[in-house]
C-alpha cells in the first residue's frame, strides 16, 4: 500500500502506529469504510480476494497498472481465483488454448487484450479492475483511468526539481523493506536515482546492494563500468554478471519452466539460479521501468497542442526552449529526417508487422491486423506515445515477468516509477525542456550521481541480442507433426544462418513449439475462443 500513513490517519484512531498494521488490515478497513469505492482510495501493487458474507459475493481487485496479477476460471459450478495462474489451471479445467493469445504472441510478443491468458477458459483481471462473483452474476467492472489533462506549469525549475524528489522519495520509501534492498542497476539514470533515494533514507550502504548486468561479448557495452562507477560514488555494494553467461544452449530440449510461452524460457535455467543468489543478498529489489516512456520527448505533438489551445505565450517559451536545448548533432538528424521523411500509413505498418510464414487461414479467421487497429482508443491531445504506452497491454506483460506468483522466484520485485504519484507527475511535466534526453532527472540527480552518468546519453541496445545468440548456438528442426503447425507455416519459417532469419519474432515460433511439447498432457489446441 502506498501513502499508509495518510489512510491509516483517516481509518483508524490517531495514537494507532502506521507501521504496526498490515496492508491486509488497511485494506478490510477502507472495505468496510468506503464498500466498492475503497479502490478509489487505494494506492499501491495489490491483489485481493475478499468474501463479503453480508453480501454473499467474492470482491476481487487488481492495482491500478497491473503490477499483480489475478486469474480466474469457472469449472463446473465454481470459481476458481488466485494470484498464481499455475494453480488456477492446476484445477479441474478443460486446457484448450485460445488462439488468439498465442496469435498475438507470435506476432508482437504479447496478447493485446489484457484480459486473455494462453487459456481460453481462463481469465486474467485487466488492470484498474475489480471482479464482483454472486450466485446470481458475475460482473468485471474498470474502476480507474490513467489521464493527464494540462501540463504542470511552474514559475521556477527548482519546482520541478523539488517536485521530482518529493514524490520519488516517498514512493521509495513505501516500498523499502526494514532490512536490505537491492536495485536492478544499469549505467543510466534511472536505477541509479532510485540507489540514490534508497540509500539517503537507508542512512546506511551496507543495506543497500546493486545487481548489475552487461555483455560480455555479444555487443560492445559499458554497463559494467558504468554501473561500478555508481556504486562506488554512493559507496554501495554491487554484484556483476555477464548476460552472455545465462543463455541455455539446450533450452530447447528442456521442459518449458514458463506458465505462458516467452522468451524467458531460453534464459530459465540461469534465471532461477541467478534468483536464489540474488535472493540471499535482498528479498526486495527496486526496478527502475518508466521514466523512459513517460518523459518521452513528443515535442511536435505539445508544440501543435499549444498552438490548436492558442496558449501563445506558453508556445513562444517552448519554441525558444526546444532551440535553445537542441545540440548541434541533434539539427543534423532533424534535417536528415525531415529530408527522407515518408508518408507510412499506420494500418500498412500494422499489416508488414505479421510475421509472412504466420498461417495464412489463421491470419484471415482471426483478422488479426483489424483486431489490432479496432483496439486504439483517442490519441491523447500533448502526449500521445506516452499515454498509449501506458494504456497498452504490452506493460502487463513485461510486469508479469517480475511479478513471483508469475515468474516462480523467490523475489519481491517492486516498482518506483510506476507509483501513481511518480507517474503522474512524469507524465505532467512539459515535454519541452524536461524530456528531452529526460532533461528533469539529469538536473535532479546533479550532485547525487557521478557526472559521468549525467552527461551519458541513453544507450539502447544496438542489436537484437537474443537472436544473435541462438544464431551462434543454433536450432533444431521443428517435427512437421507439432501442434504449432496450426499457427506456423513450417515451410516458410525461416531457420538459423537462413536469408531470411527474423529475430525474436521467429524465435518466439520455436520457444511455442517447446511450450506445446513441455504442456502436452495439461494442453491442446482447440478452435477459436
Amino acid at each position: 500500500m502506498d501513502g499508509r500513513e495518510e489512510l491509516c490517519s483517516t481509518l483508524f484512531d490517531s495514537n494507532v502506529v502506521s507501521g504496526a498494521i498490515s496492508d491486509a488490515e488497511i485494506f478490510l478497513r477502507a472495505y468496510r469504510r468506503w464498500g466498492d469505492r475503497c479502490l478509489e482510495r487505494l494506492r499501491g501493487d495489490f491483489c485481493f480476494a475478499l468474501w463479503d458474507e453480508s453480501k454473499q459475493r467474492l470482491f476481487c481487485g487488481r492495482d491500478h497498472l497491473g503490477i499483480r496479477a489475478l486469474f480466474y476460471a469457472k469449472t463446473g459450478g465454481a470459481w476458481i481465483v488466485s494470484d498464481s495462474l499455475e494453480f488456477v489451471v492446476s484445477g479441474r479445467l478443460n486446457s484448450d488454448l485460445d488462439e488468439y493469445w498465442i496469435a498475438d504472441f507470435l506476432t508482437f510478443g504479447f496478447s493485446v487484450d489484457f484480459e486473455r491468458t494462453v487459456y481460453s477458459n481462463v481469465k486474467r483481471l485487466p488492470p484498474a479492475h475489480f471482479l464482483s462473483l454472486c450466485r446470481e452474476s458475475v460482473k468485471v467492472e474498470k474502476y480507474w483511468t490513467l489521464q493527464i489533462h494540462r501540463p504542470i506549469y511552474y514559475r521556477r525549475r527548482s519546482d520541478y526539481i523539488d517536485h521530482f524528489h518529493e514524490v520519488v522519495g516517498l514512493a521509495v520509501k513505501d516500498r523499502l523493506p526494514d532490512c536490505e534492498v537491492g536495485i536492478s542497476m544499469s549505467g543510466g539514470l534511472d536505477s541509479p536515482t532510485l540507489a540514490a533515494h534508497a540509500l539517503r533514507l537507508k542512512g546506511d550502504a551496507s543495506k543497500v546492494i546493486a545487481h548489475t548486468r552487461y555483455f560480455q561479448s555479444f555487443i560492445a557495452d559499458e554497463e559494467k563500468r558504468y554501473g561500478e562507477l555508481v556504486a562506488k560514488r554512493l559507496g554501495i555494494r554491487i554484484v556483476v554478471r555477464a548476460i552472455d553467461e545465462g543463455y541455455d544452449p539446450s533450452w530447447y530440449c528442456r521442459d518449458a519452466h514458463t506458465l505462458e510461452p516467452s522468451l524467458d524460457t531460453i534464459f530459465a535455467e540461469s534465471k532461477q539460479v541467478i534468483a536464489a543468489e540474488m535472493r540471499q543478498q535482498a528479498e526486495v529489489w527496486l526496478l527502475g521501468e518508466g521514466p523512459d516512456n513517460a518523459l518521452a520527448f513528443e515535442w511536435r505533438a505539445y508544440l501543435k497542442w499549444l498552438f490548436r489551445s492558442m496558449r501563445w505565450l506558453y508556445l513562444s517559451r517552448a519554441v525558444f526552449e526546444y532551440v535553445r536545448g537542441k545540440q548541434v548533432r541533434e539539427w543534423h538528424s532533424t534535417l536528415a529526417n525531415f529530408m527522407k521523411a515518408q508518408a507510412v500509413n499506420e494500418r500498412q505498418q500494422l499489416s508488414e508487422a505479421v510475421p509472412f510464414w504466420l498461417n495464412d487461414t489463421l491470419v484471415k479467421e482471426l483478422q488479426l491486423v483489424e483486431r489490432v487497429s479496432s483496439k486504439r482508443g483517442p490519441e491523447h491531445p500533448w502526449h500521445p506515445r506516452a499515454l498509449a504506452s501506458f494504456n497498452s497491454s504490452i506493460w502487463q506483460s513485461v510486469l508479469g515477468r517480475f511479478d513471483n506468483s508469475v515468474s516462480r522466484t523467490p523475489l519481491d520485485w517492486r516498482h518506483p516509477y510506476l507509483d501513481l504519484r511518480v507517474l503522474t507527475f512524469l507524465l505532467s511535466v512539459p515535454p519541452i525542456p524536461w524530456g528531452r534526453r529526460k532533461q528533469l532527472m539529469r538536473e535532479a540527480m546533479q550532485g547525487w550521481l557521478p557526472t559521468e552518468i549525467l552527461c551519458r546519453d541513453k544507450t539502447p541496445i544496438p542489436r537484437d541480442y537474443v537472436a544473435a545468440m541462438v544464431q551462434k548456438y543454433g536450432l533444431p528442426q521443428i517435427s512437421k507433426e507439432s501442434p504449432v503447425s496450426r499457427f506456423v507455416d513450417l515451410a516458410r519459417l525461416p531457420t538459423v544462418g537462413g536469408e531470411r532469419f527474423v529475430s525474436r519474432a521467429v524465435i518466439r515460433a520455436y520457444v511455442l513449439d517447446a511450450w506445446l511439447r513441455s504442456n502436452a498432457e495439461r494442453s491442446r489446441v482447440s478452435g477459436r475462443a
